[in-house]
């Protein structure tokens, strides 16, 4: 066997022992794959935003229980994003434009801190395109960024060899591309004939 095959068997081993492992930081990776499928294929803005908030709990423990520091704290500040991204339309203070540049600052003072090696880009690039993304009020525009930021994190669970975030990632990556083809693409609004 040449050293390519010893490296894809190893990484289709750790992958499968990821998924496989009955453990607690799985549990919540798995209810947190439920809640991201699902998140996509809502219209209402704030309930997508509520099982963020769900999902993003339980990648926080599923991360930190990995031992992915970088990742827990991209987790805690999505989460924290996601509360006052709520607000939004709600109330004055959370639609004020400089929540945006404080998350996104949290997140490179993120890189900044929690940097391991090259693989945590990934973990910060996608808190910074899901900050965008759950930011905007236009569906649109937090589809496409979502979409960024999943890919982003797809990569990532790839890398650390994540079972159940690769699973969830490459779901998510699905849901939200049907999403986007379901609400942008043929969702095209009718005109007075109803055509």
């Amino acid at each position: 066997m040449n050293l390519y095959t010893l490296m894809l068997q190893s990484f289709f081993a750790n992958i499968i022992n990821d998924v496989t492992d009955i453990s607690f930081a799985n549990f919540f990776g798995l209810i947190a794959v439920v809640l991201k499928i699902v998140e996509f294929q809502l219209k209402k803005r704030n309930t997508r935003i509520i099982l963020a908030m769900g999902g993003n709990i339980c990648w926080l423990f599923y991360f930190f229980l990995k031992g992915s520091y970088a990742s827990t704290i991209s987790s805690v500040i999505a989460m924290s994003s996601n509360f006052v991204f709520m607000q939004r339309g709600k109330h004055k203070w959370a639609n004020k434009p400089w929540w945006l540049y404080l998350f996104i600052g949290l997140t490179v003072v993120n890189c900044i801190y929690g940097y391991e090696n090259w693989i945590d880009v990934f973990a910060i690039s996608a808190g910074l395109f899901g900050v965008i993304a759950y930011y905007s009020l236009n569906d649109k525009i937090y589809r496409y960024f979502s979409f960024v930021s999943l890919v982003c994190w797809l990569l990532n669970s790839i890398f650390h060899q994540y079972g159940i975030a690769l699973a969830n990632d490459a779901f998510a990556t699905i849901s939200v591309l049907v999403s986007i083809l379901r609400f942008n693409v043929f969702n095209k609004p009718k005109n007075a004939n109803g055509e």
